[in-house]
């Protein structure tokens, strides 16, 4: 427990020295008087207890010191930049606002099935070039390729005419192995991608602004207290006056 200890220099005034010269039956009568009972004086020892320096240190402490669970509680709304705002951060807290915008305007997006796709059955041409279903159907219909196709023409239809692929005038028939059916595209439903997308956003930009923040919060608490503690320990001038005598000198705190 640290004590202080103060080095005073007794300051003779005009006014104690005149005191001092008057007789003890002429002094005034005492300014203070405890109040008695049956002849046993009230018990006042509690007006003798004072603070030690650590408990003044704590005082001192507690009015400047940021919360830890306020910092790192309020990086769990969404945006995760409320942390950094309450340690006093506006420019960190941009980051995690920003990410959490970026994210969430996406998940937004897959949900409400912007980037979902359909899958289609497509005619090609010697295996590359895509070309009306209607093509593969004339060759579908001689039992040739079987193949779920999209349009409004019937098997049959354009048996005998002329390919305009062919260079040498075939008939579509003639060209039939140069005609395939394939997949185009795949069946996406972006709802899910969507909602992981928003789950993943919260759960980064949370993590780091409540790693920024607490950070934040634990440096300035450490550097208050190491503020407070190197200025409790120096030395103090003092001055004080009894309405007798008066004191001058510096407190040191060991």
């Amino acid at each position: 427990m640290k004590r202080a200890v103060a080095l005073a220099l007794l300051a003779s005034l005009p006014s104690a020295a005149a005191a001092q010269a008057v007789p003890p039956e002429l002094a005034a009568p005492p300014r203070l008087l405890l109040a008695q009972a049956d002849s046993e004086s009230v018990d006042d020892s509690d007006l003798g207890r004072e603070e030690s320096l650590e408990e003044l240190n704590q005082i001192e402490f507690d009015k400047d010191a940021w919360s830890m669970g306020a910092a790192v509680g309020l990086s769990f709304l969404p945006g995760a930049g409320w942390g950094l705002m309450y340690a006093k951060k506006p420019a960190a807290a941009v980051v995690p606002f920003t990410l959490s915008i970026t994210g969430y305007v996406v998940g937004a997006l897959y949900i409400a099935g912007l980037f979902d796709e359909k899958q289609s059955t497509v005619c090609l041409y010697d295996g590359s070039q895509e070309v009306s279903n209607n093509a593969c159907r004339l060759v579908q219909s001689r039992g040739q390729f079987e193949a779920d196709l999209d349009g409004d023409g019937q098997a049959g239809d354009w048996q005998d005419e002329v390919d305009p692929r062919d260079p040498n005038g075939g008939k579509f028939i003639d060209n039939a192995s140069k005609y395939s059916a394939a997949k185009k595209g795949e069946d996406f439903d972006g709802k899910k991608t969507g909602l992981i997308v928003m789950g993943a956003t919260y759960a980064a930009t949370t993590l780091l602004g409540a790693a920024w923040a607490g950070l934040t919060v634990d440096d300035h608490n450490t550097e208050l207290r190491k503020n407070i503690e190197s200025t409790a320990s120096a030395p103090r001038p003092i001055v004080s006056y009894d309405g007798r005598n008066g004191y001058m000198g510096l407190l040191l705190d060991f």
